[in-house]
């Protein structure tokens, strides 16, 4: 038996050891965007993952804020009026939940952060963000034969997208002829990376390559720059997303990477490191990374995408 496999079992035994004989606990999950296939894969994984281990009738609500920041305050609050146990948060806002947070601690619900950071979290499990910017824009530098002029398509102020754009800028310091020229604002979104890349073109037609912090607006910006007739920029991005893993291994896309997320193996671990936590065990990592794995045209036909590869 591999130690992981013993490490999980151990977490769910102790898990089982603590409330036998209560009321089963009720989960309740809250995050950006159940629009973004990202989000989809990981609230399917930890609905999976609690069904699994404490029976079909498990108790999971899931609610997407859309980044919004006062409606996830409300939905927080509405999680604690109803005697939520086990609350898997994606936070709008890195810092600003923390009194929301703390109380819902202080009434013995355990709140376990996926994807972001969450200021009062007992848990923080997410992408190794930083090192999946580094290595989408490490590659991307190298296309570019280590110079260009570059621009990054930002997001939402989540530590997530910082993570990912330090990472992106950690790398670029190494090819001194590449410079980073504009950002702009994506929302994170199909529409908004459309919107960021048209006015990116308008303002910087000469550029020579793109770092989207997401896989929703990598699809836009490519949508943009196909339309202008300018596919020849590539985009580096960070996700792992079915769509555009498809259109690497088609080929005839601008997109020219994404640092893989691993949703369902965060939804698991969010699930099992909760459960676990409102047992008998006091002490875990406060905080888990897991790390990304690059995906680009030359390997995109061996990954084994969200969809095809729920176990993992």
């Amino acid at each position: 038996m591999s130690t992981e496999l013993i490490r999980r079992t151990l977490l769910v035994l102790l898990f089982c050891c603590g409330f036998a004989a209560a009321e089963q606990p009720r989960l309740t999950v809250i995050v950006n965007d159940l629009g973004n296939p990202y989000f989809q894969a990981l609230s399917a994984s930890i609905r999976a993952t609690a069904r699994e281990h404490l029976g079909p009738d498990a108790s999971v609500q899931v609610m997407s804020s859309g980044y919004d920041l006062e409606r996830q305050r409300r939905q927080i609050e509405a999680a604690r009026g109803q005697g939520v146990d086990l609350l898997i948060l994606t936070a709008a806002h890195p810092a600003a939940l923390e009194a929301d947070v703390e109380a819902l601690r202080a009434e013995g619900t355990v709140v376990v952060a996926v994807d972001v950071a969450t200021a009062g979290a007992r848990l923080t499990i997410t992408t190794h963000n930083v090192e999946a910017g580094f290595i989408a824009c490490t590659q991307l530098a190298q296309y570019l034969n280590r110079e260009g002029r570059i621009a990054i398509l930002d997001g939402p102020p989540v530590s997530s997208i910082g993570e990912r754009n330090a990472g992106c800028a950690e790398a670029l310091q190494r090819f001194p002829r590449v410079e980073i020229v504009a950002w702009e604002n994506s929302g994170a979104s199909h529409l908004g990376g459309i919107e960021a890349m048209t006015r990116l073109l308008s303002r910087e037609p000469e550029l020579d390559g793109v770092f989207a912090i997401n896989d929703p607006a990598a699809l836009g910006a490519a949508s943009a720059l196909e339309f202008r007739g300018r596919s020849d920029i590539p985009i580096a991005s960070v996700d792992g997303s079915p769509e555009v893993v498809m259109a690497l291994r088609a080929g005839n896309t601008p997109l020219l990477n994404t640092a893989a997320q691993f949703p369902w193996q965060i939804g698991r671990e969010a699930v099992l490191r909760g459960l676990a936590l409102l047992g008998t065990v006091d002490h875990l990592e406060e905080t888990v990374l897991i790390p990304a794995e690059l995906i680009h045209r030359d390997n995109a036909h061996q990954f084994c995408d969200w969809r095809r590869c729920p176990e993992d």
